[in-house]
């Protein structure tokens, strides 16, 4: 997962003398690694989210420096360490402008920092905080699986800063991704944590349920919108779908699975109506229909009550479910369907005649069109 640059600075910036000089607006990006480059072209074989070190040993003429920074910014790096010294005396503006204008850290030690020094510390603790972070997310996992054994999880989500009687909320994301390998789920679970770390530090984020998962601990009242705004934007710019689930707030640790689950659900729900964004709290009649467990029971009931239209539209190639669906949106007026649907009315009301022919109870009573309805928005949700 990394540790943010900012933190690996604000640790180091007296003991190495380091300086950031530009794109501080960047520094709280997530450093994955370290890595030592003196040759432009060795930029091209990043992963991405590296901290590269140069002196700068092999420049060749006095824009070198500054086309290190753009392609090490265009291939992902997190930022750029210069060693100042007798190959690079000082930082050109134009490289500094470009840094700050792209929010690109830009970092300087003196030469008599010894490079392996900060080198193997940087190493060392980015270690260090992945072997937490996998601890921590194997605490999520236990919190999710085994809700009734707290032995198995509370003392270490305390360990690592999340109280077992804090506040807990999880959102899942679906992606339109197309297929993901393992790499490529881990570059966007990386991706993903860096940038919204920006808007609460300790938010977790991993994959499972074939989604992106983000657990939030003591949100403030602006973390949500602040990650749901970030999310949906990285989906408008990249020109990638999204679908947006906000599970419900929870006191402690134990109810994790509780928020978890509920916002599995309602992503389940974005994808049948089709809906960008969705909050669990929001849904109305529809958390009725989620904590029926049994999904045989949903069934039977949309089929007691639209099966015959069903079966119509399957055999005679009606639409007599949705049709019935619209007109009951239309608030029962034939007219006003008709304009809404720009067709003549005698066709709707012969359509709706055939219909109520169909249907097992008659559509003149409240009663019967709110089971209709309940019949509707359990078929958006199965």
């Amino acid at each position: 997962m990394g540790v943010r640059l900012e933190r690996l600075w604000q640790e180091s910036r007296k003991k190495y003398k380091m300086e950031c000089v530009a794109g501080s607006q960047g520094i709280q990006t997530v450093i994955e690694w370290v890595h030592i480059i003196e040759d432009l072209d060795v930029a091209d074989f990043l992963h991405g989210q590296e901290l590269v070190f140069t002196t700068g040993i092999a420049a060749k003429g006095e824009s070198w420096l500054y086309d290190l920074v753009r392609r090490l910014r265009e291939n992902g790096a997190g930022g750029l360490v210069v060693n100042l010294g007798p190959y690079i005396t000082s930082i050109p503006r134009n490289v500094k402008e470009y840094c700050e204008d792209k929010t690109f850290p830009l970092l300087t030690i003196p030469w008599e920092v010894r490079l392996v020094d900060v080198t193997r510390e940087f190493s060392v603790r980015i270690n260090e905080y992945e072997r937490k972070v996998s601890n921590l997310l194997e605490c999520v996992e236990d919190a999710l699986a085994h809700p009734d054994m707290p032995q198995m999880y509370e003392e270490d989500l305390e360990f690592h800063g999340y109280e077992a009687q804090g506040t807990y909320r999880v959102l899942m994301l679906y992606p339109d991704y197309g297929e993901l390998n393992q790499e490529r789920r881990e570059r966007y679970v990386r991706m993903w944590k860096s940038m919204l770390s920006f808007v609460n530090e300790k938010i977790v984020v991993f994959c499972r349920d074939g989604a992106f998962c983000f657990l939030l601990y003591n949100e403030s009242s602006t973390d949500v919108q602040g990650c749901i705004g970030r999310i949906l934007q990285h989906g408008r710019s990249s020109q990638t779908d999204m679908r947006l689930a906000v599970g419900p707030v929870v006191e402690g640790a134990r109810q994790l699975h509780y928020t978890y689950e509920r916002a599995r659900r309602t992503l389940r729900l974005t994808k049948k109506l089709k809906k960008e964004l969705l909050y669990y709290d929001d849904l109305g009649v529809y958390k009725i229909v989620m904590e029926v467990g049994d999904e045989h029971v949903l069934s039977a009931y949309v089929d007691s009550v639209l099966g015959r239209l069903m079966e119509s539209d399957a055999k005679r190639h009606t639409e007599y479910v949705d049709l019935l669906r619209q007109y009951l949106e239309s608030d029962c007026s034939i007219q006003a369907m008709a304009e809404k649907y720009y067709c003549h009315r005698n066709t709707v009301s012969y359509n709706i005649r055939k219909i109520r022919e169909l249907l097992p109870f008659d559509l003149h009573s409240m009663q019967n069109r709110t089971q209709i309805l309940l019949a509707y928005q359990i078929m958006d949700f199965l």
